[in-house]
């Protein structure tokens, strides 16, 4: 009786192991989703009031919003935006030299961001 308990204890835990096992191959991309990363990045039809606006209001208008923003630049408006530049602007979220990088003493960006703001400015930079 006690080999039968044993062996059926074995069965048990060799079928428990095998059914976890067998789990992780199983779609897989449901059970991990693609990092953000990987996913494609949408520029296409980029404006300033659906995409570009929110990047920054995320990312810049803790520091750059209302009439005194951190070193004079106001990033939480379109004019401010403009008046600032936008060369400056991807300069530094792309954090190239000679600008300041961007956020001060963060990170830069994600690459999307940056990818969006960058088709944004190359698009003439309108106020849609």
């Amino acid at each position: 009786m006690k080999n039968i308990l044993k062996g059926s204890g074995v069965l048990l835990v060799g079928i428990i192991l095998y059914s976890l096992s067998s789990c992780y191959y199983d779609k897989r991309d449901l059970i991990s989703p693609p990092s953000l990363s990987t996913t494609s990045c949408d520029t296409v039809n980029v404006t300033y009031t659906n995409q570009v606006k929110s990047v920054l209001s995320g990312a810049c208008t803790g520091c750059h919003q209302g009439g005194g923003g951190s070193g004079g630049v106001v990033l939480d408006t379109y004019t401010g935006i403009q008046a600032c530049g936008t060369a400056r602007l991807l300069g530094s979220i792309k954090h190239q030299s000679p600008y300041s990088a961007m956020p001060q003493g963060g990170t830069k960006l994600p690459d999307c961001q940056i990818a969006v703001i960058e088709k944004w400015i190359q698009n003439g930079a309108p106020n849609n």
